[in-house]
């Protein structure tokens, strides 16, 4: 599966994406508890539906095809699906999966240029003299 075990720095919650994504669950929480704070986890199976069929502005696909190979249906059209598919139909996934990995990170390294950019537009060049007294 060529999984990567990647480790973050302690106390230091801008490192670690699944920060983000507990604050966007938060926020999605906030918004539909209404006036009964004491049902929110009722809303859970709705917010996680909602969060993996959201596509991302990062890689612009959503969190279930990158993950999954398919975009989620709405769970009223999950028995109108048949349970087995054909060996063509999953070698045509798994490639289509592959491209869209491969699309993902060529967005990702695309934007990661342009925000680049933006920050380096405030940066100046600074090397100290020799002599200089620094901080």
């Amino acid at each position: 599966m060529h999984i990567k075990h990647r480790l973050t720095p302690p106390y230091t919650p801008q490192c670690n994406p699944l920060e983000r994504a507990n604050r966007v669950l938060k926020t999605m929480i906030a918004q539909n508890i209404k006036k009964s704070q004491k049902t929110w986890d009722l809303y859970l199976p709705e917010l996680q539906f909602v969060f993996n069929t959201a596509p991302s502005t990062s890689t612009g696909f959503t969190p279930a095809y990158l993950n999954c190979g398919r975009e989620f249906h709405v769970p009223e059209s999950l028995a109108h699906e048949t349970a087995l598919a054909s060996n063509r139909k999953h070698q045509h996934r798994i490639e289509s999966i592959q491209a869209a990995l491969e699309l993902a990170q060529n967005v990702i390294a695309s934007n990661f240029q342009k925000q680049q950019g933006h920050y380096n537009l405030r940066r100046r060049k600074w090397a100290p003299e020799i002599g200089e007294k620094v901080l």
